[in-house]
């Protein structure tokens, strides 16, 4: 069986994070923000993973989410309507 990465919990974790493109910026009804990302796990497919992500506050409007998703917010807010 394969180890699966920890998670960093340390002030370090900030050296793993890149620049990421998560955000459409056709979506933007604001600036766009500086967002940075790693991915910890991703299936063999790719229509699973697991990862960190970091962004400055924005607002963005998506007419049809194209996935779903799970998120848990570790610090700071979302608000969705």
């Amino acid at each position: 069986m394969t180890s699966v990465p920890l998670i960093p919990t340390t002030p370090d974790v900030d050296s793993l994070l890149k620049p990421s493109d998560h955000i459409n910026p056709a979506n933007l009804r604001t600036a766009a923000p500086a967002e940075t990302a790693p991915t910890h796990l991703a299936s063999a497919d790719e229509k699973f993973s697991v990862g960190t992500w970091r962004a400055e506050p924005y607002a963005e409007y998506i007419e049809a989410y194209p996935g779903d998703e799970y998120t848990r917010i570790i610090e700071g807010r979302v608000t969705l309507t």
